[in-house]
């Protein structure tokens, strides 16, 4: 009979194994998250009014059936900001937790694309009409934190990672034809005038043809250009599918099972 420890170790590669073969999420489009010292997140929120979109690429005509996103919090300060409506040097963080009751949801909406030099009233690429969109409540997105910024000064400011699945029965995510350019549109839904949540910016050169457009602090343009920023945030196609630890451990004593009756040990 084997001993104990290859045992033990045969156990651990089994299970490993099949956790491996489980985690099958299959993502479309990827623009990380920049934690750079002038990697900054842009208000998009309801609690001040203002909307973030960015655009991309339909690589394949496969659904997107879970989106994942960065952001963070901040405490705005009365200055002129680098950049319009969101975080900069001077801005304080907030707290290393996020508020328990300060995010609702978060609205996703997927849009056709207005492509720059189309839009007599705007120049440049923006969303055009919606195409999907879905309110999703903060208990059903996952929360963690992500990474740190240390902005110029010293300041740190917490990076987030968000995921939500779109594909909920009989809902099979968005639709989109292969070759096309769409928009995406993620907005926190909170109530809390004194902070505000921007969309983390994605790492230089990561996006797709247009830059990142907000909307709420100008009526100049229904979509008011961020310059070469483009916002962070994945598509994913399959969601990864990892048994929870307790689902290990029962696969883990099915396996001793078999391997022991195929031992003869009774």
């Amino acid at each position: 009979m084997m001993n104990p420890l290859k045992l033990t170790i045969f156990l651990a590669v089994t299970a490993f194994a099949v956790c491996s073969a489980m985690a099958t999420e299959e993502v479309k489009w990827s623009q990380l998250p920049n934690l750079g010292p002038y990697g900054y997140s842009f208000s998009s929120e309801s609690a001040k009014p203002s909307r973030v979109a960015d655009d991309f690429l339909c690589v394949n005509g496969a659904p997107v059936v879970a989106v994942r996103w960065w952001g963070s919090f901040y405490q705005p300060v009365d200055v002129a900001h680098f950049y319009p409506n969101s975080d900069n040097w001077l801005d304080p963080t907030t707290p290393t937790d996020v508020p328990d009751d300060m995010l609702i949801g978060f609205n996703i909406t997927f849009f056709t694309d207005i492509a720059a030099g189309t839009d007599p009233l705007t120049p440049w690429g923006h969303p055009g009409n919606v195409l999907y969109q879905k309110n999703i409540l903060i208990q059903d997105i996952s929360q963690t934190l992500y990474g740190t910024v240390t902005h110029t000064g010293g300041r740190e400011q917490n990076v987030w990672e968000y995921y939500a699945s779109l594909a909920v029965s009989p809902e099979i995510g968005f639709e989109q034809a292969e070759g096309n350019t769409y928009w995406l549109s993620v907005q926190a839904i909170h109530g809390d005038p004194e902070v505000q949540w921007g969309w983390q910016e994605a790492d230089l050169y990561e996006g797709w043809n247009a830059n990142a457009v907000q909307n709420g602090y100008s009526d100049i343009f229904p979509w008011n250009l961020i310059p070469n920023k483009d916002a962070a945030f994945e598509l994913v196609t399959v969601q990864g599918d990892i048994p929870e630890p307790a689902s290990l451990f029962a696969l883990s004593l099915a396996v001793l099972g078999i391997f022991l009756r195929k031992r003869g040990v009774r």
